[in-house]
C-alpha cells in the first residue's frame, strides 16, 4: 500500500467521456518507458501524450520512463524512474468540491497543486490509516523506500496536511515525514532532496 491521491480514471481507447473530471485528466508529456493499464481491460497499453485517465486506471514508468498528467481540477502530478501510480478517484463529490485521489504503489510521485483561488478542490495522497492533503498553491512529493514498508513525503513549496485517526498535522516546507504504511504512524525529519525530481522540475517550468 502506498499513496493514494484523489483522483479516480478508468478508459478504454475510443471510450467517450464522462461527466465531471473523468475525462478531463489527461497524459500531457511522456519520456521514455511509459505504460497505463485501463481499468475497463486489464490491458497495458504504450501511454501517449493526450491519452484521458479514468477513475482506477494505473500508470507505470521503466527505468528510463517518466510521465506527466494534468487532472481536470487543475491540478498536475509526475512519477519517474520506475514508478507505479493507480488514480483511485476522479470525481465531483455531493458539496461539488473537485476530488483527486491516488495511491503510489511504488517509486516516487510528485504533485502539484493549481489553480489557489478555487477552494472547492481536494488533492490527496493516501495509504489505509492516513491521507495527505496538499494545500493551495502547493508542489509536494512522495516517495516509497525499496522495501516498500514505508514511504517519505517532501513539502517543496506550500503546505501538506496529514489526516491521522481524526488529528491533522501540517508538513511545510524544508520538512519530510516518514510514514510507515498501514499504521499511520510517522516521524517528522529534515527535508529529503531528489535530484533527479529537482532537474526534472525545473526543465518543465
Amino acid at each position: 500500500l502506498v499513496s493514494p491521491i484523489t483522483s479516480n480514471p478508468v478508459y478504454g481507447q475510443g471510450q467517450e467521456p464522462r461527466d465531471g473530471l473523468e475525462g478531463h485528466s489527461r497524459i500531457s508529456v511522456v519520456h521514455g518507458d511509459v505504460v497505463i493499464q485501463p481499468s475497463t481491460s486489464g490491458n497495458t497499453l504504450e501511454a501517449m501524450q493526450n491519452m484521458p485517465i479514468m477513475t482506477g486506471d494505473r500508470l507505470a514508468a521503466g527505468e528510463d520512463g517518466a510521465v506527466e498528467f494534468n487532472l481536470g481540477n487543475g491540478n498536475c502530478g509526475w512519477i519517474w524512474f520506475e514508478s507505479k501510480l493507480e488514480f483511485s478517484e476522479l470525481s465531483i463529490n455531493g458539496n461539488g468540491d473537485q476530488v483527486s485521489d491516488m495511491r503510489l504503489w511504488y517509486g516516487a510521485l510528485a504533485l502539484r497543486s493549481g489553480n489557489p483561488g478555487h477552494v472547492n478542490q481536494q488533492v490527496s495522497v493516501s495509504d489505509q490509516n492516513l491521507s495527505v492533503v496538499l494545500g493551495a498553491d502547493s508542489l509536494v512529493r512522495f516517495t516509497m523506500d525499496s522495501n516498500l514498508t514505508s514511504f517519505y513525503i517532501t513539502v517543496i513549496q506550500g503546505s501538506a496536511t496529514l489526516l491521522v485517526d481524526g488529528r491533522e498535522d501540517i508538513i511545510r516546507p524544508n520538512e519530510s515525514a516518514n510514514v510507515l504504511i498501514g499504521s499511520g504512524v510517522y516521524n517528522r525529519i529534515p527535508a529529503l532532496r531528489s535530484d533527479d525530481f529537482d532537474e526534472w522540475y525545473q526543465e518543465r517550468d
